[in-house]
């Protein structure tokens, strides 16, 4: 407390203050024991001396201790040369942020299926090759390369798509009753795909006509295959599209999503025109002249 007899405030609780507001302080140079906040040895005899039994002058009467005035400490406090540096630890703290590849950005760089399916080709071909480096694959891609890619697409789809039912399905385990293709009975095939199971499996038909597979409608992928049939049908109308895209594949609301990309289309549009109506002529008028009625004309027949 200082002289006055006045408190000092929280922020004001400091030694360098503290010091200064007293009329008869003790030369940091006698304060020994803050050695203690020093990277020192312990086992010193400086530290344990002073640790133990304090300063010198304790042990004698008041009379007889240092005085120093204000003045004095304020040269002592510049002057003084702290042979041990207080050393403070600076935490740096790091975090590194991991950033999964989205799925979605391969299909957002291709406008169009035909693209799409000959860049995965190449890059499972690619894949192939590195694993393989004595049978490598070179030339143009075959069928059996493009039908792996959009397999690998599809796969790759459903798994984010349908990824509760992929996982009741692979442990054996029933489908929740709140899913949305718990009607269409779906399996996964050899590959891993997700098909539309029926009761088609003897039917003497492809194998992708009796169990197509499942496509959520809003996915990009979903977009690419109806403009892709929609284009090589030569932009036929909705039901010609939704009939040949289910030879494979079963999208969940076809009929909305094909109508609806197929309105935005702007070759359709254009030639999807209002008809012209032909202004017709007068009626004659034998058609707009009234006649009479046709009961004084009848002959009626009283039975005797």
């Amino acid at each position: 407390m200082p002289a006055d007899g006045k408190l000092l405030w929280p922020t004001e609780w400091r030694k360098s203050k503290l010091c200064l507001l007293l009329p008869s302080g003790i030369m940091l140079v006698e304060m020994k024991i803050l050695l203690i906040s020093r990277p020192v040895v312990s086992s010193s005899a400086l530290l344990t001396s002073v640790w133990l039994c304090g300063p010198e002058f304790l042990y004698n009467e008041c009379s007889f201790h240092p005085e120093t005035s204000v003045s004095t400490l304020n040269d002592s406090v510049s002057t003084l040369n702290d042979p041990v540096p207080e050393e403070r630890c600076c935490v740096q703290s790091t975090i590194a942020v991991n950033h999964l590849p989205n799925s979605n950005d391969l299909f957002q760089k291709y406008s169009s299926l035909s693209k799409l399916k000959r860049v995965a080709a190449y890059c499972l071909r690619f894949v192939n090759n590195c694993r393989n480096s004595k049978d490598k694959i070179t030339g143009f891609l075959n069928t059996s390369e493009l039908t792996n890619a959009i397999n690998m697409l599809i796969k790759s789809v459903q798994f984010i798509v349908f990824n509760n039912e992929i996982t009741a399905l692979k442990r054996n385990q029933a489908l929740s009753c709140r899913s949305k293709i718990l009607s269409l009975n779906p399996f996964l095939d050899n590959s891993g795909i997700l098909r539309v199971g029926g009761r088609l499996r003897h039917a003497n038909i492809a194998y992708g006509h009796k169990h197509q597979m499942l496509l959520k409608k809003g996915h990009i992928l979903t977009d690419l295959i109806v403009g892709y049939y929609h284009k090589i049908l030569l932009h036929a109308g909705p039901q010609l599209v939704q009939s040949s895209i289910q030879e494979q594949y079963w999208i969940i609301g076809a009929r909305d999503v094909i109508r609806h990309l197929i309105r935005k289309y702007v070759k359709c549009c254009r030639i999807r025109t209002s008809i012209t109506n032909q202004i017709m002529s007068d009626l004659p008028i034998t058609r707009v002249s009234p006649s009479l009625t046709l009961w004084n004309r009848l002959r009626w027949s009283i039975p005797n």
